[in-house]
């Protein structure tokens, strides 16, 4: 089969029926849905499991709760289909073509990584947001990673990216289980090994915003610190082999603007420590490939506290 499609799965009972009609819904049939359910106490998992018993392309799998980085690796154990597609339970897809475009161009370019758009639902408000950036790019067309990140079409999220099976398990790419914000390495460890990548221009998935049940969770200290981890594991690894690494130095620079700006989400005297360490890298900004950064870089004379605290506003305000 063609797509393996991962649903991490946990108190979601709400969505999981929109989650899963809008894969059902697709007019190419070629995938199995595997239903991870990581420990949920509500109905998710009788939901599972008469999806399972309705359709045998769908597997209800359960597991003790470990989080989303360990649902997901327990998916990714059990697929059998060629390439790996991701979807939270509590998003969807909202394009009933989209397996049959992603299909067509995967059959002419066979990519480690294919990349699409995504579009915001703002859960209290009733709203859907549509990335409004038109990329000068045809349909869909081999990519050069560069141009990916400075348009800002390699973001750090597993849900807008198809990746070859045989591709992750040749690299022993998995997610870090009791990581959080894991989402980052993971698409790190894509750009340092991937060879070839593929986008298309289309706004497939529907990512719900402002839902506290969901399988993420809010910005905290664990979620900085961790994000701090990798900046720190990465840069290392980059400053031995620059030329190598340089897609995954811009890729870190625009994570280490984000993760200045969500650290003033979080009380400042419990991550004084963090904020003192995060300093050391703020070289980063040099690594200007996106937007953010170069946005920052135009005012690094303001210092590191000022801009922290102005572009938390501004980010929060964007968003």
């Amino acid at each position: 089969m063609l797509f393996s499609i991962i649903i991490p799965v946990y108190n979601t009972e709400q969505y999981l029926s929109q989650c899963v009609d809008s894969v059902l819904a697709q007019q190419f049939c070629d995938y199995e849905i595997l239903l991870v359910d990581d420990g949920s106490k509500d109905k998710s998992p009788l939901l599972c499991d008469d999806y399972a018993f309705r359709d045998k392309r769908i597997k209800s799998i359960h597991k003790s709760n470990g989080g989303l980085s360990s649902a997901r690796n327990t998916g990714l154990d059990k697929a059998e289909g060629d390439y790996i597609v991701f979807l939270d339970s509590d998003d969807w897809w909202d394009d009933e073509t989209m397996l049959t475009n992603i299909a067509k161009s995967i059959d002419e370019l066979a990519p480690d990584v294919l990349c699409f758009r995504m579009k915001k639902y703002l859960q209290n408000v009733n709203s859907m947001f549509s990335p409004s950036e038109q990329v000068d790019m045809d349909d869909s067309q081999k990519a050069d990673v560069q141009s990916m990140i400075k348009r800002g079409l390699f973001g750090a999220s597993a849900c807008n990216k198809i990746i070859k099976r045989i591709f992750l398990e040749k690299n022993n790419i998995r997610f870090v289980q009791g990581q959080l914000s894991e989402d980052i390495e993971w698409c790190l460890l894509l750009l340092h090994y991937g060879r070839s990548f593929l986008y298309v221009d289309k706004p497939y998935y529907v990512y719900r915003k402002q839902n506290g049940e969901s399988i993420s969770s809010n910005v905290g200290r664990k979620n900085l610190e961790d994000i701090a981890s990798v900046i720190k594991k990465y840069t290392s690894l980059a400053a031995k082999d620059v030329i190598k690494y340089q897609a995954a130095l811009n890729f870190l620079a625009e994570q280490y603007v984000l993760w200045m700006a969500n650290s003033t989400l979080v009380e400042k005297e419990k991550i004084k420590d963090l904020l003192q360490e995060m300093k050391r890298f703020w070289y980063l900004i040099d690594y200007d490939w996106t937007p953010n950064v170069r946005k920052v870089r135009k005012i690094r004379f303001l210092g590191f506290g000022i801009i922290r605290k102005f572009f938390g506003l501004y980010l929060r305000y964007k968003r």
